[in-house]
């Protein structure tokens, strides 16, 4: 992923990212396929910290499909509002919260 390519929110989140910290995106749209990126290990880790996805309030855009995909870092996302339905068909995940989603 070129960081160049990111919008304004996604840049937070690519920032945030590594030590899984929380970021709060009140009415942003966030692309999903951005966020299954980071999931899937294009953000590299820092010593010392776990990576996670920790978001909220934001619309994300596009699926998030996760289908198949080995996650390993956590992902918790509140009173988020999805375009469309996630899915994880067949995915392997440690923790994951949709806590209050909106659809």
């Amino acid at each position: 992923m070129i960081i160049e390519d990111l919008f304004e929110p996604e840049l937070a989140l690519w920032e945030a990212f590594p030590a899984a910290r929380p970021v709060d995106l009140p009415g942003t749209s966030v692309r999903a396929a951005v966020i299954a990126r980071m999931l899937l290990g294009a953000r590299e880790r820092l010593p010392g910290h776990t990576p996670g996805m920790h978001l909220s309030g934001a619309r994300i855009i596009g699926r998030l499909d996760l289908s198949y995909a080995e996650v390993q870092h956590p992902l918790i996302l509140t009173e988020c509002d999805f375009e469309e339905a996630p899915v994880f068909t067949g995915a392997r995940t440690g923790l994951v919260d949709l806590a209050a989603l909106r659809r």
